[in-house]
């Protein structure tokens, strides 16, 4: 769930599946959550809640051994979806054009 309902603030739809979006795509990449819960007290979303990003990379890079698996675009990308204000996360417009979305397309070797 969204920050803003575990907040228990109103929320918009859209906002929120986006926001769901990010940690589906989180997931994929690594098979695992980015984090337990989307509240800011959660060890690492208060990370990104408080724009300590580069902190929850580090914490990840961890998980992969040591290794830093994420491009500075998909760090960006999912960055901005995870946005605690809701009016800061993009749109579905914005996501397509983000440069991450018009990186090269895996080839089946890849996959």
């Amino acid at each position: 769930m969204a920050p803003e309902i575990h907040l228990g603030r109103d929320y918009e739809g859209v906002k929120v599946d986006l926001f769901a979006t990010g940690i589906i795509l989180f997931t994929t990449m690594t098979q695992r959550p980015p984090f337990r819960t989307a509240n800011p007290n959660d060890p690492h979303y208060s990370l990104i809640a408080a724009g300590q990003c580069a902190s929850f990379w580090e914490a990840h890079a961890t998980a992969e051994g040591g290794e830093d698996i994420f491009s500075a675009e998909f760090k960006d990308l999912f960055e901005k979806l995870m946005s605690l204000n809701p009016s800061k996360r993009p749109s579905i417009v914005d996501i397509l054009a983000h440069p991450w979305m018009q990186g090269a397309e895996a080839t089946e070797a890849e996959i």
